[in-house]
């Protein structure tokens, strides 16, 4: 009587997770995020789906949205299998308990596994790789809220397909709030965008879209003390979760600092390696960036001073006016620069290497007009070093002057990288 009690038990824990398996029923979801497509073409490859980012950017929400997809292209609704690891089940229990429910067959079935939190399940590389290596009938879609793994996955070496899920983009933000039509006539709504941009920098998260600056404010404190002290503990040994809200505080009132362990071990009266550990922590959970002082050499530039970046401007503490430094941030994110430059006392915000080895040099500028003197960096570098391309990213300007070009920051909603551009 116990057994068929927890069998019960563990159908309608299942059956909650998989509302798909009703007639009629799909989830409710109006918009979807730009990574959709990729992930939907990816549905028919043998490949892992690895989906990895921060908590709120709708890595789930993507998941419900491609099970929708499958049910539309006519996919059996109990062949696709959703589950949420925040119970810390095993992985070969809750497929056999999915096997029990819907008759299905793993040697003969198509299948579609959704695995969600994945990462709270111990030793889950080795396990999926099993399944995978032994049942190429079975698509694993899975998630994951740290980057840590990915120094310990030697095991699904050309198995697996990682997209990073991040904030939302400028673009989303718009389609969000049906204003999307703003990019298509950028110059008749200049002002509207600059207006729903600086609102934007401040609310990268579907759920704060909508709030006033104090509301959205109020939920990503909630956000960052969850990712912290909650997600971040699952990951790392921190002995000082306080400690480490603290450091990523410190970083978040003044993003783009240069990485000194010595003045932030004075701040925070810590060991300067606790310090570095720490950075590493949040680096690792998705809240800062790393970019180096570039040089040819990369050994040379892993020893060179390096720059922080906030992940999101959504986490800027400092206040709450649009600044350069903070359109510096968002171009960071935008663009994933790994490098920025300085020689002398010059510095240029970043570098941009492409495929081929060609160098682009990159500054941004927040503000209204951009005169020859903004360009004097550029222009005393290019005395000494090769220099493919010099671009400035602007507010608005959208006109190249000499032989620099001009990016205004709507254009760039378009762009997957500065080459598709240049």
């Amino acid at each position: 009587m116990d057994v068929y009690k927890n069998l019960i038990i563990d159908t309608m824990e299942l059956l909650n997770y998989n509302k798909h398996w009703n007639k009629d029923y799909y989830y409710n979801f109006k918009n979807t995020r730009l990574y959709f497509n990729d992930l939907v073409n990816n549905l028919d490859s043998k490949f892992i789906n690895l989906l990895i980012g921060l908590r709120r950017v709708w890595k789930t929400t993507l998941m419900l949205q491609l099970i929708n997809k499958l049910i539309n292209g006519w996919m059996d609704r109990d062949s696709i299998f959703y589950y949420s690891f925040d119970d810390k089940n095993e992985i070969s229990s809750i497929i056999n308990d999915y096997l029990k429910i819907s008759n299905k067959e793993l040697n003969s079935d198509k299948l579609y596994i959704f695995f969600d939190e994945i990462q709270k399940v111990e030793d889950w590389q080795n396990k999926i790789k099993t399944y995978y290596d032994l049942y190429p009938n079975i698509k694993f879609i899975l998630s994951w809220s740290s980057s840590v793994f990915l120094r310990s996955t030697e095991s699904l070496a050309g198995r697996i397909n990682i997209t990073e899920i991040k904030p939302l983009f400028f673009e989303e933000y718009l389609d969000f709030k049906d204003k999307l039509y703003f990019l298509e006539k950028p110059k008749l709504y200049e002002q509207s965008l600059i207006l729903e941009f600086e609102k934007y920098l401040y609310r990268q998260y579907y759920d704060t879209i909508n709030l006033n600056l104090i509301e959205a404010k109020n939920y990503i404190k909630n956000l960052k003390n969850k990712i912290i002290k909650e997600d971040a503990k699952d990951y790392f040994d921190i002995k000082y979760p306080d400690l480490l809200l603290r450091l990523f505080d410190i970083i978040a009132s003044s993003p783009w600092m240069t990485i000194d362990y010595h003045n932030l071990w004075n701040d925070l009266w810590v060991d300067p390696r606790t310090v570095q550990t720490y950075i590493y922590y949040l680096e690792e959970s998705f809240l800062i960036n790393k970019v180096y002082n570039y040089s040819p050499n990369l050994l040379t530039s892993e020893k060179k001073q390096k720059k922080i970046y906030i992940k999101s401007c959504s986490f800027y503490t400092w206040n709450w006016e649009i600044s350069w430094e903070l359109y510096e941030n968002y171009i960071q994110n935008y663009f994933d620069f790994k490098y920025f430059f300085r020689f002398n006392n010059k510095e240029v915000d970043f570098i941009w290497v492409s495929e081929s080895w060609d160098i682009s040099w990159v500054e941004v500028k927040y503000k209204e007009r951009i005169k020859k003197d903004d360009l004097k960096w550029l222009n005393f570098f290019e005395k000494k070093f090769k220099i493919d391309n010099k671009i400035i990213i602007s507010k608005n300007n959208d006109t190249n002057l000499w032989d620099v070009k001009v990016l205004p920051f709507w254009k760039i909603s378009n762009l997957k990288d500065i080459n598709s551009w240049i």
